[in-house]
């Protein structure tokens, strides 16, 4: 199912895993892509986001070893903890280094909060 217009039943979900599929994901989408997992999340649902990041990118990543070579959007951990924290309440955000590439893997637990 598409992430950017999800058609399940509000409040469907005690929690949401979403391991490096918002890396593909504009920037102009990711506000209502992040709108639409808090809408099936249970109230206090949790949501895992892990994807790689660490420089503001958005495009057609150049070192990309496949056919064809895929969109790709990257950002700062403080821009991404900057966006999240509009929906989610941030219970853990954890960098994790690689070796031999420019990002970092980035590691965040949150938490819907229902106003």
């Amino acid at each position: 199912m598409d992430m950017t217009a999800l058609k399940f039943d509000p409040n469907s979900f005690d929690a949401v895993y979403a391991l490096n599929s918002f890396l593909h994901i504009s920037e102009a989408e990711f506000m209502t892509t992040l709108e639409n997992v808090k809408k099936v999340l249970k109230s206090i649902g949790l949501f895992y986001l892990g994807v790689y990041g660490g420089q503001e990118f958005e495009g057609i990543w150049g070192k990309d070893s496949y056919r064809p070579k895929r969109f790709f959007s990257l950002r700062t951990d403080e821009h991404i903890q900057q966006l999240t924290a509009q929906l989610f309440e941030l219970l853990s955000f954890k960098r994790i280094e690689l070796e031999h590439n420019d990002s970092h893997f980035q590691s965040l637990f949150l938490r819907k909060s229902d106003p």
